[in-house]
C-alpha cells in the first residue's frame, strides 16, 4: 500500500519505508516513523486529487447550483414575490450555491485534517512506545548477555574443576596404591625383622672352650658321629645340645655334664660315638675333609663357636630315637622332635 521512500532523521538519505536501519550512516529508524511519514505523504498527495476529482466538471456543478437555487427561488416567490427571486436567482448565476458547496468540502477536509493529526498523534505515541521498548529490549539484551557470559564463565570454571577433579582422582588412585604397597612392604619388612628378631633371641650363647682349633675339631666330629645318617637341622640340634650342656655351668656354676665343649663331647656314656667299642668310634675319628657332610659337620661347628647357630631344640639337651624309653625320659616331656630323635630340655643327669 505504501511504497514512498522516507527520509532519514539523522542524514536526510532516503531509506525504504521497510528498512528498519538508514544505509548511510546506520542510525536506527523508529518503529512507528514509516507509518506516520507514510501517512502525512498520503495526505499530501490525496488531498489535492480528491478535490480535484470533486470539482473536475465544473457545468454539471453550476447547473445542479442553478437547478437547486430555481427550486429554492419558486418556494421564496410565493411568499416573498418576484423582486425578491429575481436577485436571488442571479446570486446562484454567479456561483453562490458553488461557494456554499465549497464551505462543506473545506469542513469536510477539516475534519480529515483533524483526523489526520489525530493520526499522526497516535503516530508518535507509537514512536515513543517503540523508543521505550526498544531500550528496553536493549536492556534486556545486555542482561542476556551478561548472563550468557556467567554462564559461559561458570561452565569454563565447572570444566576446570572437572579436568582438576579427574587429576585429583588419578593423584589419590595413585597414592593409594603406593600406601597399599608400602603397607605391603612395611609389612613384610617388619615381618622380617621380626623374624630376624627371634632369630637373634634363639641364637646360642657361645659356649665355654678350652682350645678353638680342638674344640672345633672334636664337636665337628661329634655331629657327624650322631647325625650323619639324617639332615642338616638334626646335625645343628646335635651342636645345640652340646652347647646347651656346656652353658648349663655357666648359669648353675657347675654341671656334671661337662662345662666346656671338648668336656661335654668327650663325658663317658653321653654321646655313643665316643663310648670305646661302638662301631661308629673309628669311622668317626678317621674321617676328613673329602666327606661333604663332615665339611657340612664343620661349617655348623664353626658357626655355634661364633655365635651364629640358633637353637632349633629350645634348649634340650638329651635326646633319644623314637621307639625307645630310657629312664632318664620318664616324666619328662619332649621340647623338639627333629627326624627320628626327640629332644628334653635341662636334665642334670650323668
Amino acid at each position: 500500500m505504501f511504497s514512498e521512500p522516507l527520509n532519514c532523521r539523522q542524514c536526510g538519505y532516503l531509506v525504504s519505508h521497510h528498512e528498519h536501519f538508514c544505509a548511510r550512516c546506520g542510525f536506527t529508524l523508529p518503529a512507528g516513523a514509516a507509518l506516520g511519514l507514510q501517512v502525512k505523504s498520503l495526505v499530501a498527495r490525496e488531498l489535492p486529487a480528491a478535490a480535484k476529482d470533486l470539482f473536475k466538471d465544473s457545468n454539471y456543478v453550476e447547473a445542479t447550483l442553478a437547478e437547486r437555487v430555481a427550486e429554492r427561488v419558486l418556494k421564496w416567490a410565493k411568499y416573498a414575490g418576484a423582486i425578491i427571486s429575481i436577485p436571488v436567482a442571479a446570486l446562484a448565476a454567479l456561483g453562490a450555491k458553488a461557494y456554499i458547496d465549497l464551505s462543506d468540502v473545506s469542513k469536510e477536509l477539516d475534519k480529515f485534517e483533524k483526523r489526520a493529526q489525530v493520526l499522526a498523534s497516535q503516530v508518535d505515541k507509537g514512536e515513543e512506545q517503540a523508543r521505550v521498548l526498544e531500550v528496553k529490549i536493549a536492556a534486556q539484551m545486555r542482561q542476556l548477555d551478561q548472563a550468557a557470559s556467567a554462564v559461559q564463565t561458570a561452565t569454563s570454571k565447572a570444566g576446570a574443576l572437572d579436568e582438576q577433579g579427574v587429576k585429583l582422582t588419578v593423584s589419590l588412585t595413585k597414592l593409594g596404591e603406593r600406601i597399599a604397597k608400602n603397607e605391603e612392604l612395611a609389612a613384610q619388612q617388619f615381618a622380617a625383622l621380626k623374624q630376624r628378631l627371634t632369630t637373634v633371641e634363639k641364637r646360642i650363647a657361645i659356649p665355654k672352650y678350652e682350645n678353638y682349633t680342638k674344640a672345633l675339631d672334636i664337636l665337628a666330629r661329634t655331629i657327624w658321629g650322631e647325625a650323619r645318617g639324617g639332615n642338616k637341622e638334626l646335625r645343628e640340634a646335635i651342636a645345640a645340645v652340646v652347647a646347651n650342656r656346656a652353658n648349663l655351668a655357666s648359669t648353675a656354676g657347675r654341671s656334671v655334664l661337662g662345662e666346656t665343649v671338648e668336656e661335654v663331647c668327650l663325658k663317658a656314656w653321653q654321646f655313643p660315638a665316643w663310648t670305646p667299642g661302638n662301631p661308629n668310634r673309628g669311622p668317626m675319628i678317621a674321617v676328613d675333609e673329602r666327606d661333604p657332610i663332615f665339611i657340612e659337620s664343620r661349617d655348623i661347628a664353626r658357626r655355634l663357636l661364633a655365635g651364629e647357630l640358633v637353637d632349633r631344640v629350645s634348649g634340650a639337651t638329651h635326646f633319644h630315637f623314637e621307639g625307645i624309653q630310657p629312664a632318664w625320659a620318664r616324666g619328662h616331656q619332649p621340647v623338639a622332635r627333629i627326624d627320628k630323635l626327640l629332644f628334653y630340655a635341662r636334665l642334670e643327669l650323668g
